[in-house]
């Protein structure tokens, strides 16, 4: 997540998928409005 004066500002959320011999990420998804990030339990510090 990127916070500023302790208000979230964006989250990083990365999907990782295990398959057999290899995990890896395999999608990432930056949040930044502010109506979905309110809906994240996101703790600061």
């Amino acid at each position: 997540m990127w916070a500023v004066g302790g208000a979230v500002r964006s989250a990083f959320l990365f999907m990782i998928q295990f398959m057999i011999q290899q995990d890896r990420i395999a999608e990432v998804e930056i949040v930044m409005d502010p109506a979905r990030l309110a809906e994240l339990d996101v703790t600061i510090g």
